[in-house]
């Protein structure tokens, strides 16, 4: 058996397996030297067998004493724990949960019981969650692909809701403007297992049993709390559709997988080079500190940001092309009337001075490119 240690979050997160067939009533011999606590729990499962499941998060930062001598695991597992603010829950025979700081009483360890009934068991996760993107794909007939997709998913199986996982509710403002919402594009009479969602992305994962996007960083999320995934690679797979990041990853997939029900899980190699690796091989902290040391030192100067051009005429137009109709400056309007116009033309100058690869830079061996903006997004509302 294995269990994992989940950390959530878009910063680099730890899958840690530990070991089953724990004996916890029994007293046996301990050697765990005082280190972080991440490795001693590690420890005390490779010495005791007990099975652990816990975010590595809520144990990170902070140094376990040592434990040494013969006692319970039990025992062995409150010492280590003594100080943090973290409990422990036997959730078996064999395996212990360690709960959040929140979850202890006064800030030391609480100790839970064995619980003499099984806690209600949640119902299995049976939904198809899509999770919609503002830009990707970009063409009307390739999300009307899409949206004919999510009916067909529907219609084969009626046990089974399809939930179109909106960005946002009719009226709100977003970042980037929506040209072809997805609302529009399926037909009027739809199934009735296939539903609108204006939940935020964790809670649509709750009851999620597989998820499907073009290239949503809702891949990444439902990989964390192991939800199986397809990234749709029907329309190629490409910069432009910012999906050359799943390559390698197994997650790519078509049409007719995602009406058949076959997500899948990412290959751990890709898992490790993308977030879910050990914590103990994440650099990032170490990185900042060196960044951190060298501006304080000097050795990084600030970064001088140019005024901008066009003065308070051109900030006026800024704010107009943001807020539209609810600036209602007789600034805002003439910047507007000036620069809209101006925008274009330039525009129009600078894609004929372009070279013959559109001012694109890509390295064949990484998934880096820079190249100007692909889409036509613009704030103005």
């Amino acid at each position: 058996m294995l269990s994992t240690a989940l950390g959530l979050g878009l910063l680099p997160v730890g899958l840690a397996a530990l070991p089953a067939q724990a004996q916890i009533a029994r007293a046996q011999d301990f050697d765990i030297a005082s280190q972080p606590l991440n490795r001693s729990l590690r420890a005390l499962a490779d010495q005791s067998g007990v099975q652990l499941a816990y975010r590595t998060a809520i144990a990170s930062g902070t140094v376990a004493p040592a434990v040494r001598g013969s006692m319970t695991t039990e025992q062995a597992l409150a010492r280590l724990l003594s100080g943090s603010g973290l409990s422990y829950s036997f959730t078996n025979a064999n395996t212990v949960t360690i709960l959040g700081g929140s979850a202890a009483r006064g800030g030391g360890v609480a100790v839970a019981e064995r619980p003499p009934r099984p806690a209600p068991v949640k119902p299995p996760a049976t939904d198809v969650v899509f999770a919609a993107q503002a830009l990707v794909p970009l063409a009307k007939d390739q999300r009307a692909e899409i949206a004919a997709m999510l009916v067909r998913a529907a219609e084969a199986e009626p046990g089974r809701r399809v939930v179109v996982k909106l960005r946002s509710r009719p009226g709100e403002s977003e970042t980037h403007l929506e040209r072809e919402p997805y609302a529009g594009l399926l037909p009027s009479r739809l199934p009735p297992n296939l539903v609108f969602s204006y939940d935020s992305m964790s809670t649509a994962l709750e009851t999620a049993a597989g998820l499907v996007t073009v290239s949503s960083t809702a891949a990444i999320e439902a990989t964390a709390l192991g939800v199986p995934v397809i990234a749709l690679d029907a329309f190629g797979v490409s910069k432009n559709l910012l999906n050359t990041v799943f390559v390698g990853s197994g997650l790519l997939g078509g049409r007719s997988e995602v009406v058949a029900g076959r997500f899948r899980h990412p290959h751990p190699d890709w898992l490790r080079d993308n977030y879910f690796h050990p914590d103990g091989e994440s650099t990032w902290w170490e990185r900042v500190e060196q960044l951190v040391a060298l501006r304080r030192s000097g050795a990084l100067p600030a970064r001088r940001v140019p005024s901008a051009r066009g003065g308070s005429l051109h900030e006026a137009w800024h704010r107009a092309s943001v807020l539209g109709a609810e600036d209602r400056t007789i600034r805002g309007t003439v910047a507007l009337a000036m620069g809209a116009p101006a925008t274009r033309a330039l525009a129009a100058v600078r894609g004929r001075r372009l070279p013959a690869d559109g001012g694109t830079w890509a390295d064949a061996l990484t998934d880096y490119t820079l190249e100007p903006n692909p889409f036509d997004d613009s704030l103005r509302r």
